[in-house]
């Protein structure tokens, strides 16, 4: 990819970023009880955007951003389309966190990881989406129906 292109590609994200932001000013601030409230996340998401984008744009300035060429489509890439699509229908069905932890497992197992370390990696995930999103930021995940 060019320099111009990658840097027009770092100020559609810049601007992007500004517009998430504006939209999160409308959020609720955290209360006297809370330690995050629900604007957290969406700032914090929107300031990760304009700055990896301004670290785009440097790079393009800076020569960095050169063409690597075209990277052929495999059948890896059907593979994790596959996967993502599989993770999106179980959520329901089975739940976030029990979802979650069969795709991490899932893709540690494709990624060459051996079973026993596969599985802790996926527990210990479920664990902490657990940990974060429940009990550090009190949203509820989907419990499925099983």
């Amino acid at each position: 990819m060019s320099a111009v292109k990658s840097l027009l590609i770092a100020l559609g994200f810049v601007g992007l970023g500004l517009a998430y932001l504006w939209q999160a000013s409308g959020l609720p601030a955290a209360r006297a009880d809370d330690l995050l409230g629900p604007a957290t996340m969406p700032f914090a998401l929107g300031i990760a955007l304009i700055v990896l984008a301004i670290t785009l744009g440097a790079a393009a300035l800076a020569g960095g951003a050169g063409d690597a060429g075209l990277v052929p489509v495999r059948r890896q890439h059907l593979v994790v389309l596959l996967g993502i699509l599989a993770y999106v229908a179980a959520v329901p069905l089975a739940g976030f966190k029990a979802s979650t932890a069969l795709f991490l497992f899932a893709g540690a197992l494709w990624g060459g990881q051996r079973v026993v370390p596969a599985g802790l990696f996926a527990i210990g995930m479920a664990i902490l989406f657990h940990l974060v999103f429940e009990l550090l930021f009190r949203v509820a995940l989907p419990r499925g129906l099983m």
